[in-house]
């Protein structure tokens, strides 16, 4: 039984017997006696020690007369926890109400995450509540067990002489963000991967036309050599990239011929540099999932859980140390959204916060900011030669990407060659609901452009819109006797607009698309269209999907109407469809068409993935009947589809294998 437990039993059984003694004898204590002479009283505030110490002052604190001296100051060593873990023992001296550290420095030496331990012991220093009501009596305790002190304070639980030290973020330090790369290999050895994607397609009444494109990569250690290239039918070999990448610990230089990347400066055409490169590059971190992502920053008092829910679904759970601590967020899906935190101490107490929640590679990491350059000579591809033809220009390219919020991306950009300069400002912004991103840009010669992409959803309503517009240079007529026109950043006027809505309705789907595009030469073209499809389950691995579209094609209408049956049995999918069409766009056929088709899956028989399938079609002008077979393993994938078609004035076979 501990020093309150006895204060209070006595004071139980001592007040009865102090209050019958003090009836019979009131006015003899009262009065004077005749041979004494009467001493003036004091206060408490006379004696300066700020205590009543009569009987009645004692009793009025809960003490019984003759037990002053349990209230005294007492010395015992305790335990002192942070974070809900045993740290220390230490020396204290301690009343009912209040603690004092005999040795504050030593007590601030159980926070281990302490940003200033002088100052901490400072604030551990002199007399601390003991805030004994806040001591947690058994588990179902509810609000007890935590403290949230302006700087540092405690709670001190007598019956186990335990003291739980709680100290305020600011004192604390911030969550450590090391990063984390690939090992180094363990062994140096040269190592040559090749890429084979071969395409080819023939015709009975056709020229057969085939391509075949390689990826060749020759590495050691952290560098690597690359070529792109290609062979076809029409041409014996082509190359289109050539060179050699070397990749640090947190960049990339590359050298030779190469394809600048589209982070930036997209008004600009994709043609290929002879010459160098380097950028930041982040192909060496291990902790990539983590670092593209907004950071989830906590304050924890003690050692916690926390669960990370989205939309009510629990994604990922952890337990973290008290102090200033980032969650991790690697299994977390990439995009922009809102998180609930649910945060479970040991001591059962549970709290909730949200927080917007942002994973994503189309703005700079919070941090660590994107920036590339490169330089070369512009070249130019041509299906004559084996290497591209050069252009007599250079040209330089550079941009720096940062993160201005979690939720705001910005960068800055340019190009030059030895005539004009373009300069470019680009933002992205994603948010919960709505994700855009733009940029503006000008050249020294009189062009300019922007752009604007950007995804909403609003219930079960999503929107999509794509803008683009470019003013082409203001050039000079060229001197030159050939008539070639001098290299430009911004060659050709042109602009694309489109715009996509999908509403869901009950089971069906309804999707409304336009666009308009206008060309260089100033050729313009407008299409638009409504569609609905409805989608009915009957049971047994069967479905019905009704399908309806109108739309426009330069003013041309196109009406269709079609259902569609499919069933799915075990390693076998059966289709047939039919479909009606109204139509004044050039090349389609009005009238009815209908097809059939079944496939045959292997599921888990063999140990690589093959398929087979065959299908027939039919409409006013032609009939056609054709198959494929498929197959893919981890050495490749290949896929052959023959096709024979009768048509209205002749009979030809076709086939493609990629």
């Amino acid at each position: 039984m501990n020093r309150l437990s006895w204060l209070v039993l006595l004071a139980l059984v001592a007040s009865p017997l102090a209050a019958q003694q003090s009836a019979p004898d009131a006015d003899a204590a009262s009065a004077p006696a005749p041979d004494q002479e009467q001493e003036p009283e004091q206060d408490s505030e006379a004696r300066g020690d700020g205590q009543d110490e009569t009987a009645e002052g004692i009793q009025r604190r809960g003490l019984p007369e003759g037990f002053e001296e349990w209230e005294e100051p007492q010395t015992t060593a305790v335990d002192v926890y942070y974070g809900g873990q045993y740290r220390l023992t230490t020396l204290v001296e301690y009343t009912l109400e209040e603690l004092r550290f005999l040795n504050p420095e030593e007590a601030a030496r159980a926070v281990p995450t302490a940003r200033d331990r002088e100052a901490l012991a400072e604030h551990l220093s002199g007399t601390l509540d003991t805030h004994g009501e806040l001591v947690c009596a058994g588990p179902d305790d509810a609000g007890c067990g935590l403290l949230e002190p302006d700087n540092a304070g405690i709670i001190f639980d007598e019956t186990r002489f335990r003291v739980d030290v709680f100290v305020h973020p600011s004192l604390l330090t911030e969550p450590a963000r090391e990063r984390q790369y690939l090992p180094p290999p363990e062994h140096s050895r040269t190592t040559l991967v090749q890429n084979l994607s071969a395409t080819h397609s023939a015709s009975s009444v056709a020229d057969n036309r085939f391509s075949l494109f390689g990826r060749t990569r020759l590495g050691r250690d952290s560098g690597h050599g690359f070529a792109n290239w290609v062979s076809t039918d029409r041409q014996s070999f082509s190359m289109d990239e050539g060179g050699y990448r070397h990749d640090f610990l947190d960049h990339q230089a590359t050298v030779g011929l190469f394809e600048p990347g589209v982070d930036a400066l997209r008004a600009l055409r994709r043609q290929p540099l002879l010459g160098v490169g380097v950028a930041r590059s982040m192909k060496s971190r291990r902790d990539r999932d983590a670092v593209i992502a907004s950071p989830i920053e906590l304050f924890l008092p003690q050692r916690s859980r926390v669960d990370i829910f989205r939309d009510d679904r629990l994604v990922s759970s952890g337990f973290y140390e008290a102090g200033n601590q980032e969650i991790n967020t690697a299994r977390l899906p990439a995009g922009a959204y809102e998180v609930d935190l649910v945060i479970t101490d040991m001591d059962g107490n549970v709290r909730t916060e949200r927080q917007l929640f942002v994973k994503s590679t189309v703005v700079a990491p919070p941090g660590e900011a994107l920036w590339f350059a490169d330089a070369g000579r512009v070249m130019q591809r041509n299906p004559r030669e084996a290497v591209p033809d050069r252009i007599d220009e250079y040209l330089g390219r550079a941009g720096y990407r940062w993160r201005q919020q979690q939720w705001l991306g910005l960068g800055v950009a340019g190009a030059a060659t030895t005539e004009e300069g373009l300069g470019e400002a680009s933002a992205h912004f994603l948010y919960p609901g709505l994700q855009a991103g733009g940029e503006i840009f000008s050249s020294s010669e009189g062009g300019w452009g922007y752009g604007l992409r950007g995804t909403g959803r609003w219930r079960d309503l999503v929107a999509s819109l794509s803008i683009r517009r470019t003013h082409a240079d203001d050039f000079p007529d060229p001197d030159d006797e050939d008539g070639e026109a001098p290299y430009r950043l911004l060659p050709t006027e042109q602009s694309l607009r489109t715009l996509q809505l999908s509403q869901r309705l009950g089971d069906g789907q309804l999707l409304a698309t336009g666009s308009e595009a206008r060309r260089p030469g100033g050729e313009r073209t407008r299409r638009a269209s409504l569609r609905y499809r409805h989608t009915l389950r009957l049971g047994g691995g069967q479905s019905l999907t009704l399908s309806s579209e109108v739309g426009s094609n330069d003013g041309d209408r196109r009406i269709l109407a079609g259902v569609q049956w499919r069933m799915h049995q075990n390693h076998w999918t059966h289709s047939a469809n039919l479909q009606g069409r109204d139509s004044r766009v050039e090349g389609e056929v009005d009238g009815v068409s209908g097809g059939v088709a079944t496939s045959w899956r292997d599921g888990e028989r063999f140990v690589d993935d093959v398929e087979a399938g065959l299908r027939a079609d039919a409409d006013r002008e032609q009939n056609s009947l054709g198959g494929h077979v498929q197959h893919r393993s981890q050495y490749g994938r290949g896929r052959f589809s023959a096709s024979a078609v009768d048509g209205p004035s002749s009979r030809r076979a076709l086939a493609s294998s990629t």
